[in-house]
């Protein structure tokens, strides 16, 4: 059995969950064929697993919590649908070495109309013997998967049933601020029949002081309708997108250079003065 500062690992889920009773209430169970397709909704922002501390003790919500999935343009009422919980990855705990523990993590995903089933709780180890990490793990939960999520052995990617695993003579889950389970039962059959259109949520809770478990490529719903329609519309975080400062670049001024202009020298005219002919005067001889 692992153990921590914290006592025992099934001491501690006792004492979280004997915090606050579980309030429980009846769904309403509608068969229907379906012959649609199923139209996918995703979520891509990662779930966050917070485990306590000595000091917080559990249940402690997931972030964010819940994460939700906004449906339209569905017809009809619902026949079928899947979850996925996709790129499950855990860290370890305070022990030496870190000690891994998936059934720290219980899901409860509730439709538009607050019907809430869980369909992950208490799997993946047997809750005394760590099965070491998880990364990149992605399951489809199913109802008509041949296997249901196993209750005491590792975790691996693949298709199954949901299970919520009692073996262990825990007390009921505590989902805080959140609708009461669907009568306690993880079959997603009891959203058959109801309104798809709306907000979907998924509630992650970890209910011990150790490990923790991270869904860091979200979470999808599928749905079958009985009268099709709708179109896959993904659920995203946007990033930060980070603009680079604008810099401002002063004008370049171009002085045409200074031309020196010789002065002119005016010059003054050369006046050419005809030379004066002295011409002899005339004699006249008188005749003899």
């Amino acid at each position: 059995m692992s153990t921590d500062v914290t006592g025992t690992r099934s001491g501690i889920r006792r004492v979280g969950r004997l915090l606050v009773g579980a309030a429980l209430i009846l769904g309403v169970l509608v068969s229907s064929q379906g012959t649609s397709s199923a139209v996918q909704f995703c979520n891509t922002a990662p779930i966050i697993g917070v485990p306590g501390s000595g000091s917080q003790l559990p249940p402690n919500p997931s972030n964010p919590y819940p994460s939700p999935i906004v449906v339209s343009g569905l017809t009809g009422t619902v026949t079928d649908v899947n979850v996925s919980l996709l790129n499950i990855n855990t860290t370890g705990d305070n022990n030496n070495p870190p000690e891994h523990w998936p059934s720290d993590i219980d899901v409860m995903v509730t439709a538009p109309n607050n019907t809430a089933v869980v369909v992950m709780s208490d799997v993946g180890d047997d809750n005394n013997t760590t099965q070491g990490s998880l990364s990149g793990v992605n399951l489809t939960i199913d109802d008509q998967a041949a296997n249901p999520l196993p209750g005491d052995t590792r975790l691996s990617s693949g298709t199954f049933r949901p299970n919520n695993d009692t073996d262990e003579g825990d007390q009921p889950d505590i989902w805080p601020n959140s609708p009461a389970p669907n009568g306690g039962g993880s079959a997603l059959s009891a959203f058959n029949g109801i309104d798809p259109n709306g907000t979907w949520n998924l509630w992650a809770v970890d209910d011990t002081a150790q490990a923790g478990v991270n869904f860091t490529g979200g979470w999808c719903v599928d749905i079958i309708t009985t009268g099709g329609g709708g179109t896959t519309v993904p659920t995203t975080v946007a990033p930060t997108t980070t603009v680079a400062p604008t810099t401002t670049v002063a004008p370049t001024t171009t002085v045409a250079p200074t031309t020196t202009v010789a002065p002119t020298t005016t010059v003054a005219p050369t006046t050419t003065v005809a030379p004066t002919t002295t011409v002899a005067p005339t004699t006249t001889v008188a005749p003899t």
